[in-house]
């Protein structure tokens, strides 16, 4: 019974794959980081690609007590890069800087570019494939127990087919964010042996692919000053009208500290 299960499991995962509609994306490059950031993670995870490519660029850093300033970046960096740089300016931190109208603007047109592309959508409510295979595995087993009659078990397909089905990101933004995480497993966290003379552009998309995680790889100390809570003893004083401390607490995420949703 459950052989028979997981075949028709597998049956409706690939009639889903093979079923769903393509929209055609204008563009046959790969789109920049920006984009996939925004396809995967929304206005944050914008946000924080920019600032690791940023670091990586050399205009901004943070200092020990978690106040952020920056360097000239001069025209090396793109757009989005250089409002994260200005924002730093200010000296704030995370999440004051994604929350920022600067930062809100930026992720705006990334969005924008990517319904150019044909590219909608960000990422799913939940991580809906593998939620749902545990969720359907647990309601088998029980039906199991019952000794439940076969059509209990048919009618977990469609419930399946329902819940692996993005629910926030159209198909094509799924197949281009699974393509360039196959053509760049060498951005993978856990797979890079050392982020030594990577680019901005290379650190921007493994930050954009895999959040604060990746930018933990990258530059653990920058990450641990920008997204940890400032112990209480080394909280600086408010600055004046035009900057702030950025205090942050709350608890980190995928991208980040604080809360705040998009």
């Amino acid at each position: 019974m459950y052989a028979l299960l997981a075949l028709a499991l597998l049956a409706a995962r690939l009639l889903i794959r093979w079923l769903a509609p393509r929209h055609p994306v204008r563009s046959a490059t790969p789109p920049d980081y920006p984009v996939i950031a925004h396809l995967v993670g929304g206005r944050r995870r914008v946000a924080l690609a920019a600032i690791g490519a940023a670091r990586v660029a050399g205009a901004i850093d943070v200092l020990p007590t978690g106040t952020g300033f920056r360097f000239d970046p001069g025209p090396a960096v793109s757009d989005v890069e250089r409002t994260m740089a200005r924002v730093f300016g200010r000296g704030w931190r995370w999440p004051p800087i994604r929350d920022s109208i600067e930062a809100r603007m930026a992720a705006q047109k990334v969005a924008e570019h990517a319904d150019d592309l044909g590219l909608t959508g960000t990422l799913r409510a939940v991580p809906a494939h593998g939620l749902a295979t545990l969720a359907v595995a647990a309601v088998a087993a029980g039906l199991a127990s019952a000794a439940a009659p076969w059509w209990a078990f048919v009618a977990l397909v469609p419930a399946y087919a329902l819940l692996v089905r993005p629910t926030r990101r159209d198909f094509a933004g799924e197949v281009v964010v699974r393509s360039v995480r196959t053509a760049r497993p060498d951005l993978h966290p856990w797979r890079q042996a050392s982020w030594t003379g990577v680019t901005p552009a290379s650190a921007g998309l493994a930050v954009a692919l895999y959040g604060a995680t990746a930018l933990r790889a990258i530059d653990k100390e920058f990450a641990r000053r920008l997204l940890d809570p400032v112990p209480r003893h080394q909280r600086p004083w408010p600055v004046a009208a035009g900057g702030g401390s950025g205090d942050a607490d709350g608890g980190c995420g995928d991208d980040g500290c604080g809360d705040g949703g998009e």
